[in-house]
């Protein structure tokens, strides 16, 4: 998210006012930005927010959430195409799902994004420059390359390991769950790309083993003459630690 001082600057600009009391409504650890999901919890914390600040209040609170989701576009546009321009960022397809069918305060949000349209460029330049933006930025481009390893993985995997559309959901969410416990563990050292495939190697190796994966009955004479045939898939099916007839 965006920081404090971030709102504070650009609710002063956009609406002439800032509340850290807002901030920390919206930005509460126990229900962090619940209010832009949740219809009750944003009608209830938007109408304390209205009862003691006014229209400027249910403005900066609106504004809090327009640059907390534009800050997500900007990753997730960063993450896709690996730069950012004005013309991929599609202000008015952002917007809470609590708000919508919700004519009072949608015409707030409207009018929002009409007022920070001229300032995007300065408020982009904002967001992207923030430590927080970078450290999202690099945890969607993990999650991506392990996402993508467990899918190469998986695609690899001899017929004796039958895979469920369940199972590689598991393996996936398990997979990043090793994977960040290894990069929180050894932040004194730089991250190797080599540390992450080791690490979703052997998350995907417990997986088999603790769900009993392999299944001898399977066994194809196809992957016996792609085992004794190519090295390196022979050395793949060794590191899955099965105790496969061809090794």
């Amino acid at each position: 998210m965006p920081s404090w001082k971030l709102h504070k600057k650009w609710g002063e600009i956009i609406c002439g006012f800032s509340s850290e009391e807002i901030d920390r409504l919206i930005d509460n650890p126990k229900q962090h930005d619940a209010g832009r999901y949740d219809r009750k919890i944003f009608l209830d914390q938007i109408e304390y927010v209205s009862s003691k600040y006014g229209l400027r209040g249910v403005e900066y609170y609106l504004l809090h959430h327009l640059l907390d989701m534009l800050k997500d576009e900007l990753v997730a546009i960063t993450s896709r195409y690996g730069k950012i321009s004005l013309e991929l960022i599609r202000l008015e397809c952002i917007k809470p799902e609590v708000i919508e069918n919700n004519e009072k305060y949608e015409v707030i949000w409207e009018h929002l994004v009409t007022k920070l349209k001229p300032k995007l460029l300065e408020i982009v330049i904002d967001i992207i420059s923030e430590e927080g933006f970078k450290r999202s930025y690099g945890r969607t481009i993990i999650n991506q390359y392990v996402a993508s390893c467990v899918k190469s993985l998986l695609i690899r995997l001899p017929p004796c390991i039958p895979i469920g559309s369940v199972d590689r959901v598991f393996i996936n969410s398990h997979s990043l769950k090793v994977v960040w416990n290894y990069i929180s563990n050894h932040k004194h050292k730089g991250l190797e790309v080599s540390d992450i495939d080791r690490c979703i190697k052997e998350s995907l190796v417990e997986y088999i083993k603790d769900h009993n994966l392999f299944e001898p009955s399977l066994c194809s004479k196809k992957c016996k003459e792609q085992v004794q045939r190519n090295n390196e898939y022979r050395r793949f099916i060794k590191s899955l630690e099965i105790p496969c007839p061809y090794i």
